[in-house]
């Protein structure tokens, strides 16, 4: 017995190692996939995007990557603006249910609920008049957050979450919606029906209290293929979400899974990077 536990114990680091490339690689190709979708779809139906922020800073360190700087969102916005016509997420929506897709409609959203998303974005939004969706984590609320990307900025970059006070304002501002993001950015498919269903209902009714508002848009945290499962997509739909986003790079059509909407997440790239992103004039 002792023999068998001990080579038992050998595999085990091998053991790991296969299940993540396993993963990696069943990620890559599903990834691969996408890309190749979306080029079959670009070619021959209307499609739209939508488009994953989180920050909107000036920051020196950054070790997630989620920092787009003022200027390139600015030139971000007027990339989509001469490109696409840039409507909300629910607008989208609207458009995919009545099969009345023009083609090139491109949505911008933020996830997390950054204060950056007020101060630095908003200004922006407002001056080209572009509408956006924040999805917001509500069990860090006013708090500097305590994710792992967080911790390793420096002092001066950490970030901090909305307010209440502030997500007030976002939610009665004409050209913000707000959407729920789980109370504690819960990697979902870790966790079974019961705890993701808490998970994902009490974001939603304590956003809803904040705001005075219905709450009808949603997001995965992490948003990967394995981060989310067929539970998550279930309890969404129980919960009068009228669509789920994910975080997967893919075109949109009217016959797109609203609840498993992809998105390209944006980093803080060039317009050129941007453009070859979301297969523009490739």
């Amino acid at each position: 017995m002792k023999f068998l536990l001990k080579e038992l114990f050998k595999k085990v680091p091998f053991l790991i190692f296969f299940y993540r490339l396993l993963n990696r690689t069943a990620y890559l190709l599903l990834e691969l996939w996408r890309l190749i979708e979306s080029w079959l779809i670009k070619n021959t139906q209307p499609s739209a995007i939508i488009l994953l922020y989180h920050r909107v800073a000036e920051v020196k360190s950054d070790p997630a990557k989620l920092a787009v700087t003022p200027i390139c969102f600015e030139q971000h916005i007027i990339f989509l603006k001469k490109n696409y016509e840039v409507i909300s997420l629910e607008e989208l929506i609207e458009r995919c249910q009545s099969n009345s897709l023009v083609g090139k409609e491109a949505v911008i959203t933020f996830d997390d609920g950054y204060q950056d998303n007020l101060n630095v974005a908003l200004p922006l939004l407002e001056k080209y008049q572009v509408p956006a969706t924040i999805f917001v984590t509500t069990g860090m609320i006013g708090e500097v957050p305590n994710f792992q990307w967080s911790a390793d900025c420096l002092s001066e970059d950490q970030p901090r979450y909305l307010t209440s006070d502030e997500l007030v304002f976002l939610a009665n501002h004409p050209l913000i919606s707000i959407g729920g993001h789980t109370k504690n950015h819960a990697r979902l498919s870790d966790l079974n029906f019961i705890d993701q269903y808490d998970e994902i209902s009490s974001n939603k009714k304590h956003l809803e209290e904040i705001i005075g508002k219905d709450v009808n848009l949603f997001a995965y945290p992490y948003g990967r293929f394995f981060d989310y499962d067929h539970n998550s997509v279930r309890i969404a739909r129980q919960l009068n979400f009228i669509c789920s986003a994910e975080n997967m790079p893919g075109l949109i059509t009217s016959k797109s899974d609203l609840f498993r909407l992809p998105r390209f997440n944006v980093r803080n790239y060039t317009i050129d990077e941007l453009s070859r992103l979301v297969f523009h004039e490739r």
